[in-house]
């Protein structure tokens, strides 16, 4: 897939501004230095990365957001605490058993638009963290918070007993490397156990290609789609 710059913000029509904490992945670079568009947004583009399905578990913070899908304008708002922080638009290759993608993260720890303060590590890690994005075939999905007061999800462990563990914050990544369309992306995740949330908030999805959107929700231990 060849996706610009310029693409980017027409391809899908998405309104993304998005957030992240940064696990710990070491490797060599295999990403592009940060290129300033704007005060607080980068453009990077990463050729690999090592997928963390546990990413998110140090999230401690909480934030509301929204979007919606109206015909073929796909929008997305992140209403979160004020924080100068820089953005990313992230762009993934394709490789064998990946497809390409492109969204947007940031590191909301940073507390600093200073973006050399970011490390290597931190740059690398970061498309495990990616919470808007579109990938080749069409297939696009968003992570919303989904208040429950009386659930803990930051100690939520299953809802999938036996099979293959995925943090929360890991799913939007997931989808866009794997799936073919957005029920291939429900299709994914049914076979997932998926755990955790946004610190003490619960997480929910919104997954979009051509034909069709789902809302994909984890309730109480229960996926649902």
């Amino acid at each position: 897939m060849n996706i610009s710059k310029k693409a980017f913000s027409l391809l899908a029509v998405l309104v993304l501004v998005s957030f992240v904490i940064c696990s710990s992945v070491a490797q060599a670079s295999t990403f592009t230095a940060p290129e300033k568009l704007a005060d607080y947004l980068y453009y990077m583009e990463y050729t690999d990365y090592v997928p963390d399905l546990t990413t998110g578990e140090q999230v401690k913070t909480g934030f509301a957001c929204s979007a919606v899908r109206n015909g073929n304008f796909y929008g997305r708002n992140l209403d979160l605490d004020y924080s100068d922080v820089p953005e990313f638009v992230i762009k993934v290759a394709a490789e064998e058993g990946r497809y390409a993608s492109i969204g947007m993260a940031a590191i909301l720890t940073l507390k600093s638009n200073e973006v050399d303060k970011v490390s290597e590590t931190e740059l690398l890690a970061m498309p495990n963290l990616t919470f808007d994005g579109i990938n080749e075939n069409g297939v696009a999905m968003n992570c919303n918070v989904c208040p429950a007061p009386d659930l803990d999800f930051a100690t939520l462990l299953s809802t999938n007993y036996g099979k293959p563990r995925i943090h929360a914050i890991a799913v939007v990544r997931y989808v866009l490397d794997h799936a073919k369309s957005a029920a291939h992306g429900v299709e994914l995740l049914k076979n997932m156990d998926i755990y955790g949330g946004y610190g003490t908030w619960g997480l929910h999805w919104m997954l979009s290609d051509a034909k069709e959107t789902y809302i994909v929700e984890c309730i109480d231990g229960v996926f649902g789609a």
